[in-house]
């Protein structure tokens, strides 16, 4: 016999399944006291599923990983498929984004010790995709049908990207690329087939916001492969940039069109466009990219956050190039930085390469003379100056080494390169004879410089020991500039080989609570290359995790 509670308990779920995305749980009408824990039971399971996504695209992942699998877990109890659909997506989402950050900056991979990344992703977007197929199959009304079957669509696009950002990972099966493939297309195949559904029903309209929406995640989900020939025969880019410029032209005149209720036509039109400069910028298209973006600043009265940031960055590539049809003049290219200087103090996610100043500090002992690791801090740091350092970025030097001391105050290096990276050169082929401290100069180069009070400031330590008192001390001068400048300033240390917990915990706390893009990291031989490669990702791109991310679909209730 079916209890009372069961019977709430399966519409609750079936009213919450079917809610909106941004709708809370249904208010519970009624029911015993048994009734109502059962009820704020899946309450609570509905708001971590939102907290885990906000997590998630938030840069938590760690978080988003702890709160999915516990819903996954509670899920399983109560044999909830829809629930454990939603919730095996969003974590196989969280292991690609996992992946994605170790590939790109190699910050480790936060897991358990029962819980492999790359196993656990593919076999949570295989059951997700599973059940989705078992929906597919047995749905009988067609416009239910073609929900399910953009559902699945979205599982399959992202277990192909999953699979193809595995790519050269020794964990990556050996049939993943064939793999990656078949999902991509089957993806194409039912987006394609569901939207002529909906248009021959005459539904697209009623369905534009999702359709809509769908396209823009596939072109940045494509966008990250876009040297792939093969899955660019598979779909292009283009034509679906043309498809969601044909489904905004259609519903253009259409004011009460879903696709507008959220936002604006504006709004979509730099959607739209910001997905363009994108491909543009990724085919090293700097003209195209930046005429784009330059209608959204001479013809739009609004910008959206994350089109904004793609427009800026579009037109400050163009406008460092050399070879432009139309370059900008030092005066323009300056106005310019400082206009979206102030624009980017209104953004939750600063991600505009507006310029920067970079100090370089060293204090390492002559114990490390003959060691390799030499040779590898040399090589990184010069690397680090002339890939990542642009002309109108500032760069500075602090340095005490057996040749000599070496200082350098923050100037262009446009103006000053040759003297610059010739004296980082040198002063990182040796080491100090004595325990002379690097970084109290340097920040005080940056409290006295012009040049940081315009910038973000980033600070790159690399060092073999801690001074506590002095470190703490400048800590706190540190927060006191964060509060009295509009600029922040970011703090890296590189602790060589650092054995001692007490110098751990201190260089830890010296860049805890300071900035995202603030971080410490003991490094040996074996991966301090890995450390600069994240110090290279870190200043030339500020840490935000949802652009990188774009074309996963992360599911709600």
């Amino acid at each position: 016999m079916v209890t009372e509670p069961v019977i709430l308990l399966l519409q609750v779920i079936q009213d919450i399944n079917n809610r909106e995305v941004q709708e809370d749980v249904p208010p519970l009408r009624g029911g015993s006291k048994e009734t109502r824990q059962v009820y704020n039971s899946f309450a609570k399971l509905y708001k971590i599923i939102q907290i885990s996504n906000t997590a998630f695209f938030s840069g938590n992942l760690s978080w988003a990983c702890h709160f999915l699998n516990d819903a996954i877990r509670l899920f399983r109890k109560v044999d909830d498929k829809k629930a454990i659909g939603v919730a095996c997506n969003n974590l196989a989402n969280v292991c690609y984004a996992q992946i994605h950050a170790h590939h790109n900056c190699d910050v480790g991979l936060n897991t358990s010790e029962d819980f492999g990344v790359v196993r656990a992703g593919l076999e949570h977007y295989d059951e997700a995709i599973a059940i989705s197929e078992i929906e597919f199959e047995q749905a009988t009304c067609l416009v239910t049908k073609a929900g399910f079957a953009y559902e699945l669509a979205d599982r399959l696009f992202n277990r192909g990207m999953f699979l193809l950002a595995l790519q050269g990972d020794p964990d990556c099966p050996d049939d993943g690329r064939v793999r990656a493939l078949a999902d991509v297309s089957r993806a194409r195949d039912l987006d394609i087939d569901t939207r002529e559904f909906l248009l021959a029903h005459k539904l697209l309209l009623e369905h534009s916001e999702a359709v809509f929406g769908r396209i823009i995640r596939r072109i940045h989900g494509l966008i990250s492969f876009h040297r792939d020939e093969e899955l660019g025969e598979l779909w292009a880019l283009q034509e679906l940039i043309e498809d969601a410029d044909q489904l905004l032209l259609a519903a253009w005149n259409e004011p009460v069109a879903p696709l507008f209720q959220r936002c604006s036509r504006t709004g979509r039109l730099q959607q739209l466009e910001a997905a363009a400069i994108r491909l543009e910028l990724s085919r090293d298209n700097d003209w195209e990219a930046a005429r784009l973006a330059m209608r959204m600043f001479a013809e739009d009265e609004y910008l959206m956050e994350g089109s904004f940031q793609v427009a800026a960055n579009a037109l400050l590539r163009y406008s460092r190039a050399t070879d432009g049809a139309m370059p900008f003049t030092r005066t323009t290219f300056q106005s310019t930085r400082s206009d979206f200087r102030k624009m980017l103090k209104t953004c939750k996610n600063g991600s505009v390469d507006i310029g920067k100043c970079l100090i370089f500090a060293l204090e390492i002992n002559k114990r490390w003379e003959d060691d390799p690791i030499m040779d590898r801090i040399n090589a990184n740091c010069l690397r680090l100056y002339d890939e990542c350092c642009n002309p109108e970025d500032s760069m500075g030097l602090v340095a005490s080494t057996t040749r000599g001391s070496y200082s350098l105050n923050l100037s262009t290096k446009s103006e000053n390169e040759g003297l610059q990276r010739s004296t980082l050169d040198i002063a990182t082929s040796g080491t100090s004879g004595m325990g002379s401290p690097s970084l109290p100069f340097a920040v005080q180069m940056v409290v006295d410089a012009s040049a940081s009070q315009e910038n973000d400031s980033y600070v790159l330590l690399v060092a073999d020991g801690c001074s506590s008192e002095s470190y703490l001390s400048i800590k706190r001068q540190i927060e006191r500039l964060k509060r009295e400048r509009q600029t922040t300033i970011h703090f890296i240390i590189l602790g060589l080989d650092a054995e001692n917990e007490a110098v751990l915990r201190e260089c830890q706390t010296m860049c805890t609570g300071l900035s995202k893009a603030s971080f410490y990291m003991n490094v040996t031989l074996a991966n301090v290359d890995a450390g600069f490669c994240r110090i290279a990702h870190v200043v030339s791109h500020p840490p935000v995790t949802n652009s990188s991310l774009q074309g996963l679909t992360t599911e709600k209730f």
